[in-house]
């Protein structure tokens, strides 16, 4: 699926932003060959007050509404997607301050406020018959609009351990109660599955099975609100090695559990040098699962529109995810290496071990197989930059290599 999100929505961005899409990156504005789908989502800021979470209604900005939104998007052949924090109720929300009795207590008997955030925000109990209701009637109301995908944040809230309306129910089992009833109520069982699920803040094994796509690490482009306006994202390099870290750690759940989201690909000048652009265009692009624009695309630099339109780059999204990789290393402080050499595959299969690939220098060193049951290991002998291995199906070599002299020549 490719995902474009715009900043904080002002009067008529989304559809302006679709269509821009539609004339200047047609290549986006299609359904690839393996099924991946165009979105265009609208993220937070569309209820009444920013980040009035729980009062899920349009604000002043959307007086047509949000049916008519979706329509005039649908136009220009993209799906469009909406964001939420469906378990969190802000403490001056309507819904808070009608209905303190769906929401989860803490000890002292008081509706829950959660404290992982900064502002005052309790938390929807999904054990709560009414509050089941309300998930039910929103999603179903967002589903008739024409929304296909939804961004669901926050998500970790509904499995606090806290007094629910049901006392024997666990948070896990309260979060994947109330995540099923929004599944559900966007894609009826019995029913093919048109819409797309994503969730956000989420603790990931108790999701499994419910979600179609989960993001993996922390936001990338940190939103800054300045006298309620949204000014340009918090970006970075250290952003950029967090978003790595977390693909090069969970990649290997795409598809195999859900679509993996790594968050946006971004462009943006001058918070970014094109080297750093490109190299966050590269780790999204090569994540398998979700792609996602981040750009206000419409007031890029055009070197930069150019970076998210190259073609070469947006052939490789949505590609199958390859094998794990045969080479994973450990680098020692002294310049040496532990090394693991897999054959994940069904058949015999030659490997030649490259030192300089492993240990960052090409050179001389000892080889120890530490499977061996000798103490410390089987001495393989002394090497130079290379070492032929031969691995049977499924198997493993699991080396030792420390700087050594060179032998002597005879």
């Amino acid at each position: 699926m490719v995902q474009l999100v715009p900043p904080r929505p002002r009067r008529g961005d989304i559809t302006r932003h679709a269509a821009f899409l539609a004339k200047r990156m047609p290549e986006l504005v299609k359904t690839s060959a393996n099924g991946f789908r165009p979105v265009i989502q609208l993220d937070d800021g569309w209820m009444p007050r920013w980040q009035r979470w729980g009062d899920w209604v349009a604000n002043e900005f959307f007086a047509a509404g949000l049916h008519a939104l979706a329509t005039r998007v649908h136009r220009h052949r993209l799906e469009v997607g909406i964001w939420l924090a469906p378990f969190h109720v802000a403490a001056d929300s309507k819904l808070a301050e009608a209905h303190p009795d769906w929401l989860l207590k803490g000890n002292d008997g008081a509706p829950l406020v959660d404290p992982r955030l900064s502002r005052a925000y309790h938390i929807l109990d999904p054990t709560h018959p009414r509050a089941q209701r309300f998930l039910d009637d929103l999603f179903r109301s967002l589903r008739r609009d024409g929304f296909s995908y939804f961004k669901l944040d926050f998500l970790y809230g509904a499995a606090y351990e806290a007094g629910r309306h049901d006392p024997e129910v666990t948070g896990t089992q309260a979060l994947r109660l109330g995540l099923k009833r929004i599944v559900d109520a966007v894609n009826p069982p019995g029913k093919p599955e048109k819409a797309f699920v994503l969730a956000c803040g989420a603790p990931l094994m108790p999701i499994v099975g419910l979600v179609h796509g989960a993001r993996t690490g922390g936001d990338v482009g940190i939103p800054q609100i300045e006298d309620g306006k949204a000014t340009a994202p918090q970006l970075g390099f250290p952003l950029i090695l967090s978003m790595a870290r977390n693909q090069a750690a969970r990649l290997f759940l795409d598809r195999s559990l859900f679509a993996v989201d790594v968050d946006v690909a971004m462009a943006a000048s001058p918070q970014l040098t094109p080297d750093e652009a490109r190299v966050m265009i590269t780790i999204a692009a090569l994540s398998g699962g979700i792609f996602m624009l981040g750009d206000d695309l419409e007031t890029l630099p055009a070197d930069r529109l150019a970076l998210v339109r190259n073609p070469n780059v947006l052939g490789l999204v949505g590609g199958l995810t390859q094998e794990l990789p045969p080479l994973w290393v450990r680098r020692e402080t002294d310049g040496g290496a532990i090394v693991a050499v897999y054959n994940w595959s069904d058949a015999q299969r030659p490997y030649r071990l490259n030192f300089a690939e492993a240990t960052g220098a090409g050179g001389t060193f000892a080889v120890t197989d530490l499977w061996s049951t000798r103490r410390g290991g089987r001495a393989r002998g002394v090497r130079t930059d290379t070492l032929r291995l031969t691995l049977p199906p499924h198997s493993v070599q699991l080396l030792k290599m420390k700087p050594a002299a060179a032998p002597a020549r005879p």
